[in-house]
């Protein structure tokens, strides 16, 4: 296939990993991850800024990936 930006010859090939769909977060996830950001600034004695709160619910949202790739870790919860 023909890239029509570049003019370059373009390689067609399926992706070396397999990627999940993930289900649309509902308004109560959404909070609660919300509640959970909030406390780790708290915690932190971060000042509450929407970035430090966007950050903040973004790394909530790695330790989740990271428990599910952990489920023994799970049964503590």
């Amino acid at each position: 296939m023909m890239d029509k930006q570049s003019g370059l010859q373009a390689e067609e090939s399926s992706p070396k990993w397999k990627t999940r769909q993930a289900q649309i977060m509902t308004w109560g996830q959404l909070k609660r991850t919300y509640k959970a950001a909030d406390r780790t600034l708290n915690q932190t004695s971060v000042p509450k800024t929407s970035v430090n709160i966007f950050l903040a619910m973004i790394c909530m949202f790695g330790e989740n990936s990271e428990e599910d790739k952990n489920p023994e870790t799970n049964a503590s919860l």
